[in-house]
């Protein structure tokens, strides 16, 4: 089955590709919220993890609500960019798509032709401040995918990078900055990309997490899987025991169950099989391949790089150190995770798929061990064929068999000689130089050798390892074998000639006393001074050894409050704690909410928990939902109150904004009803054509304009006339250049551009017309009016027009469209 997106019959899961933000296979996690959050906060946020974790379609969902809040939202992709482009072609594609996808195509490319005295990235971000900001009102957010596509750039990405940063610092004496933020989503690590920590953004940005479904995160999944909700829960649990919530492996799997109808748990592992443990999936499947590919061809020792990752799969504990390159090379591969401080193989798939024996086959000259392997297998049989010749020359006479001992003699004097392959582990040029070699004698057999911090092998039976080929020099040699103390001794080799080193292992004496555990909560992890110790059992007991003195415990366990207990320990004297804790109710009733969308809930908890943990988290969700509901409606008591309910919200101004609109509606209709006046009810039809009073607005309209109808005067026409007009204002006050161009057909095209311009300049336009009766004859109408045109900028600035002008009409397919305006 080809690993392509593809789509269940129902059209319910979707493997591979980026989800649209509807999918009903859309699994929120914690990074949905923190991200969505973060950015409403102006953060510059970054999603740096390994691939099919779910980065874009996060990118996507978040996109959609940021546009839902009005901010303006641009996603640049930069393997859309290409890669073979100087920095100039670069920087102006970047450019070009944020014209593109926020209307701006003409500004921004006009700006940097006019700029061209400018370096590349200094006019990309001056045409950020100077021209997107001034054009587009509010908040906006540049998502940036892909952002490893830097890497392969043929000049350093490093000034784009510092630009970033350069924006987010001039906030402090540029408070237009504000409006402005990044988020960075691409597979690499901070350091890959910038490694100047006075100028990255890396280190003062917001890094969000993107964790593997947890089974309460994949619960909507359940609906893709069975109607019968036992059956899709038992069949999911089955399928992150395999995945461990792996996005892209769990959706595949989940898709495949879908097609198939399976209904068991057997199904589950059958279909895991063939997707992903079988050997044409090991080598088709687009996960395992980049995991693969990942590790075998980084940038690290790939003998090194397997090691360390040999000891994860075997269980050994292995610290997360972000500053490691080889732990973060594991990471970004996706083949480990982080747990509790510690790497562990991310799931039951990776484990079964990149095994010991892959590992093995894998190590540099696994090849040459395979053909060392062979050679003494075929000098074996080559033995078994010589023997009986050898047995057989006692029936000949003395002349055959000094013959026949002539022509074996060679072969039992001189072994042939190895194939040149036996030194072929050496580094390239190493067979050409004189080298050297060591014999070491441990007399411990499987001890382990390291040679400069370096994994090289393992002592034989008798104790000994000899390296036959190494470069002279210094060298740190050391020996480790379990429940020994390693030993290590620093020596020199010297060339053509094997040096001997002789360690003498001693056992470790550990003095230690015992801890035991009663009546524990199974599951719960055990710490020994911040390092693990291990897990609570089934049946709620624990123990371990541990030295003697001062030493604390911590019992934690999600859903549980965790408990530390200071304890002294002495020689030979057992101690025994109880081991519950205390559920986390707190954590139990944040979890219990999920993704509600009732206001009312959110309310009760923080009334429970004013100021828990999960307060700020608490509010912001309840204010977003309460907002959801008012941003659309008119009632004036209910934002009154939200707004005394959050007086510092994220909403806030917006909210202040909308019930200063419906209050200032409220007075012009009342004004325009009141007053009888045909020029106040147009314009209040073009302020508020969508108003609930508009209908009353128009009613009232007519009959003021038939009472003043002349003799004679078709009515029906004037007041088709009249409406043409009115649309005329209307497209002004609501910056619609298509409708205008609709009812003035005529108009220039670079009339019509220069409307454009001064409809993206002004935050908002207000046309009155106050006209006198129209003049109709025949499919001809004149109109003489008094026009008054008001402009408001950002900061309150206005401009104003006023004047009369004569409006010529025709009629053109039934309608009357202006002709001209003098």
């Amino acid at each position: 089955m080809s690993t392509r997106a593809a789509i269940s019959s129902d059209s319910f899961f979707i493997a591979g590709g980026t989800l649209r933000r509807d999918a009903p296979c859309y699994v929120a996690r914690a990074a949905d919220e923190d991200l969505y959050s973060a950015l409403h906060r102006g953060e510059i946020c970054y999603v740096l993890t390994s691939r099919q974790m779910g980065k874009s379609s996060l990118m996507v969902r978040t996109a959609a609500r940021l546009r839902e809040d009005g901010f303006s939202v641009t996603v640049l992709d930069l393997t859309g960019l290409g890669q073979n482009l100087t920095s100039e072609q670069w920087y102006n594609g970047l450019l070009e798509r944020i014209g593109q996808q926020l209307k701006l195509e003409d500004e921004l490319e006009e700006f940097w032709h006019d700029h061209e005295h400018l370096g590349a990235m200094q006019r990309w971000m001056a045409a950020v401040r100077q021209v997107v900001l001034t054009r587009c009102p509010g908040r906006i957010v540049i998502f940036v995918d892909e952002i490893d596509a830097v890497r392969s750039l043929p000049f350093s990405a490093d000034e784009f990078f510092a630009g970033i940063r350069e924006l987010y610092n001039r906030r402090s004496h540029d408070a237009e900055l504000n409006r402005v933020t990044f988020c960075l989503l691409g597979v690499a690590t901070p350091s890959d990309l910038i490694r100047d920590t006075r100028t990255t953004p890396f280190n003062i940005g917001r890094r969000i997490e993107l964790t593997d479904f947890t089974e309460r995160d994949a619960t909507p999944l359940g609906d893709g899987l069975s109607p019968n909700s036992d059956t899709a829960r038992r069949l999911l649990r089955r399928v992150l025991h395999w995945t461990g919530g792996q996005p892209y492996l769990t959706q595949r799997l989940c898709l495949t169950l879908a097609q198939e109808r399976a209904s068991t748990t057997s199904a589950v592992d059958r279909m895991c099989e063939e997707l992903f443990l079988s050997q044409s999936a090991r080598q088709h499947d687009d996960n395992l391949q980049f995991v693969r590919e990942r590790i075998l061809r980084s940038e690290a020792e790939t003998a090194s790089l397997l090691t360390l990752y040999a000891k994860i799969w075997g269980g050994k504990l292995v610290r997360d150190d972000e500053t490691d390159p080889l732990i973060a090379v594991l990471r970004l591969s996706g083949i480990v995770r982080s747990h509790s401080g510690t790497l562990e193989v991310r799931n039951r798939v990776y484990r079964h798929t990149f095994d010991r024996e892959w590992v093995q086959a894998n190590l540099p000259g696994a090849e040459v061990r395979r053909q060392r392997a062979a050679y003494v297998r075929g000098l074996k049989r080559a033995t078994a064929v010589a023997l009986p010749l050898i047995m057989g020359i006692g029936v000949y006479g003395y002349l055959s068999v000094y013959r026949v001992r002539t022509s074996i003699e060679p072969f039992r004097s001189k072994p042939p000689e190895p194939p040149v392959f036996w030194a072929s582990f050496t580094p390239p040029g190493a067979m050409n130089a004189e080298t050297g070699g060591l014999l070491i004698k441990s007399g411990e057999g499987n001890a382990i050798v390291y040679i400069n911090d370096r994994e090289f092998g393992r002592t034989n039976q008798a104790g000994m390892l000899r390296v036959q080929v190494l470069q002279p020099g210094n060298y740190n040699v050391r020996v480790e074998k379990p429940q020994f103390q390693s030993v290590l001794q620093p020596t020199q080799v010297l060339a053509n000639k094997e040096t001997q080193l002789l360690f003498k292992l001693q056992k470790q004496v550990v003095l230690s006393t015992a801890v035991a555990i009663r009546q524990g909560v199974p599951g719960a992890k055990i710490s020994l001074d911040g390092v693990d110790a291990g897990t609570i059992q089934p049946d709620g007991t624990f123990s371990a050894d541990v030295r003697p003195g001062q030493h604390t415990l911590t019992l934690a366990k999600e859903g549980y409050l965790s408990r530390q207990i200071a304890q002294e320990f002495s020689l030979g004297k057992q101690v025994v704690l109880e081991g519950q804790l205390r559920p986390d109710v707190e954590l139990q009733s944040w979890l219990a909410l999920a993704n509600s969308h009732d206001a009312s809930a959110y309310d009760a908890f923080l009334r429970t928990y004013p100021g828990g943990r999960f307060a700020d988290q608490a509010r912001t969700r309840a204010e977003e939902l309460e907002w959801a509901t008012l941003r659309s409606g008119r009632d004036l008591v209910a934002l009154d109150r939200f707004l005394n309910k959050y007086p510092q919200g994220h909403y806030n101004s917006a909210a202040r904004a909308l019930a200063a609109r419906l209050q200032q509606e409220e007075i012009d209709w009342r004004t325009a009803q009141n007053g009888k006046d045909i020029g106040a009810l147009q314009a209040f039809l073009r302020s508020y054509p969508q108003s609930p009073y508009a209908e009353d607005a128009r009613a009232e309209l007519r009959q003021l304009q038939e009472r003043a109808q002349p003799p004679g005067q078709s009515s029906d026409e004037a007041q088709a006339v009249r409406s043409t007009l009115l649309r005329f204002s209307q497209a002004f006050s609501q910056k619609d250049a298509s409708q205008l161009s609709a009812v003035w057909p005529g108009l220039r095209k670079q009339e019509l551009s220069k409307i454009k311009t001064s409809f993206r300049d002004a935050d908002s336009i207000q046309m009155n017309l106050k006209f006198s009766e129209p003049q109709i004859d025949g499919s001809h109408a004149t109109v003489t009016c008094l026009r008054s045109l008001q402009y408001i900028f950002k900061g309150g600035i206005r401009k104003s027009e006023e004047g009369t002008v004569t409006i010529q009409l025709g009629k053109q397919a039934g309608q009357w469209v202006i002709e001209s305006v003098q």
